[in-house]
């Protein structure tokens, strides 16, 4: 059976190695899975996160990351825009009126990829403040995956200095806990606060941060 590893993010943008693209290559590096699939948000189900890039922009963001690591024969990192798919798949291919939008959760993701490629096995890909979300109960549908866990595995990557006690989610063995040697504390919020090009190359991959330039985002200006 082929296993897949899907990381969902909302890549706003996608940081470097000391951030995604350090978790990435970490996987990639374990060579525990035939493929790993980085999957942009399409609309944020927080409000207080809804204001993003374009969709495009992310991917491409992405796809500039992803090229920044090194290859490895028999892995694929793919970037694909599953959960644009589905939230068509749910509210059709135009803007339907605000009030009757389904929002797309994780759960919906989930299905999906299931309906699809009912011979892989997935594996979810949280960082710890996701997971700590889904287990008070926050994500749509969120108590459905975490008993999915014998169907589909958990992998929480630990943020560096985090402490999360979660007793409810350590004692399920399909939910593993792991550390990222190399990880700092970066985020793709000081990304967005840079003014500055050579800073903003300490948080993202060169190559997306002359695509942040070239494209003026979060307040950068094209020459």
């Amino acid at each position: 059976m082929r296993r897949v590893l899907i990381y969902g993010l909302s890549a706003n943008p996608p940081t470097g190695f000391e951030g995604h693209l350090g978790i990435i290559r970490h996987f990639q590096q374990r060579k525990s899975f035939d493929e790993i699939w980085i999957l942009p948000v399409y609309r944020h189900m927080y409000r207080e996160k809804s204001n993003l890039a374009t969709l495009q922009h992310r991917v491409e963001m992405c796809q500039l990351a992803v090229a920044a690591i090194p290859q490895i024969s028999g892995m694929q990192v793919r970037v694909l825009e599953t959960e644009r798919q589905v939230y068509e798949k749910m509210n059709g291919d135009t803007e339907a009126a605000a009030e009757s939008i389904r929002d797309v959760g994780t759960i919906d993701v989930i299905h999906h990829l299931r309906e699809q490629h009912p011979l892989t096995r997935f594996s979810l890909l949280l960082g710890t403040d996701a997971f700590a979300d889904l287990v008070a109960g926050k994500w749509k549908n969120g108590e459905e995956i975490l008993q999915s866990t014998g169907t589909i595995d958990i992998i929480v990557v630990q943020r560096p200095n985090s402490r999360h006690m979660l007793d409810q989610a350590v004692s399920n063995g399909s939910i593993e806990f792991i550390s990222v040697p190399g990880l700092q504390a970066i985020s793709s919020t000081m990304a967005r606060s840079c003014r500055d090009f050579q800073e903003l190359c300490k948080y993202v991959d060169r190559a997306v941060a002359e695509y942040i330039v070239k494209n003026s985002l979060y307040g950068f200006a094209s020459d």
